[in-house]
């Protein structure tokens, strides 16, 4: 059992280092460097929602106790039992478990899985809409993309306040909480994702503008490549992020024209050395599962 506390650790750790792609993000964007097409969503799967490998009884029993009590990380081992097994697993921890962020895991889990129940859609769009609706405001990052307290400003202390946060919960809170949720549901593969998408580049969060441009290449809609170009003209200090998280994660000629003129030179020698991969693989649901 040991062995297993041990391996544990390590995956919390992995799922953890995995999971703090906004504040990588948030570094790039100050800092200049180019942004990786698919980034957000390729840490996402990196937590092991892709996992192949098989996973023995006794880990599936220690990770469904983790989940139980709210580690979202292990959703992603028991995701590794495979459909037959798994599903009726997570469907039973998606009504008992309480923890919101946990709960979307299991959703978003079941939904690639293939899924097709409304429930695990309907909470993972209540949580977006969530994330367009918050006045939050945004906090000061040095050009590592780490909080910078004393540069906070009254209006985001306040709203810490307001909402019994701390400063440096708030700031995780507002750079990969809310954002998130966004990026889950795109990652559904379901294109009833895009209207919300859409909302999403209008938003005072840099984070979730990137995620939803993101969103939106990774749902192919071709459609609102326009509306990615107009946010990239409104935020021109982030232009040249968003062209890169949304536009040439399309990885076709038209969206990649429309994109260069917002990239600085470096995102530019980036991008023709090779360094940036034009085009992400789309989002889609993986496999299916039997209700």
């Amino acid at each position: 059992m040991e062995g297993i506390r041990a391996s544990a650790r390590k995956l919390k750790k992995r799922a953890a280092a995995n999971w703090l792609w906004p504040s990588l993000l948030t570094g790039l964007l100050l800092s200049g460097i180019a942004w990786p097409t698919n980034m957000a969503a390729q840490k996402v799967s990196e937590s092991g929602m892709d996992a192949a490998a098989p996973i023995t009884d006794e880990v599936l029993a220690a990770s469904v106790d983790e989940v139980k009590g709210a580690n979202w990380a292990y959703v992603s081992e028991i995701v590794r039992a495979g459909p037959e097994r798994a599903a009726p697993i997570l469907k039973k921890l998606f009504v008992t478990v309480p923890d919101s962020t946990t709960k979307a895991a299991i959703a978003l889990a079941l939904i690639k899985m293939g899924s097709d129940e409304n429930e695990y859609w309907a909470f993972l769009l209540t949580r977006a809409k969530e994330t367009l609706a918050s006045d939050a405001p945004f906090p000061p990052f040095d050009t590592k993309g780490t909080v910078m307290p004393t540069d906070v400003s009254p209006r985001f202390k306040a709203w810490a306040d307001a909402h019994s946060l701390t400063i440096s919960d708030a700031a995780e809170l507002v750079t990969f909480g809310l954002p998130t949720r966004l990026l889950q549901l795109a990652m559904t593969g379901d294109p009833r994702a895009v209207p919300i998408l859409r909302q999403g580049l209008n938003s005072n969060n840099v984070l979730t503008q990137l995620v939803s441009a993101e969103g939106l290449a990774g749902l192919r809609d071709r459609d609102s490549i326009p509306l990615i170009v107009e946010a990239c003209r409104r935020s021109p200090e982030n232009a040249g992020a968003l062209a890169m998280a949304g536009l040439m994660a399309f990885g076709d000629a038209e969206a990649q024209r429309s994109a260069e003129p917002f990239l600085s030179l470096e995102q530019l020698k980036a991008l023709h050395n090779g360094e940036s991969s034009p085009g992400s693989e789309p989002f889609r649901k993986t496999k299916s599962v039997e209700k």
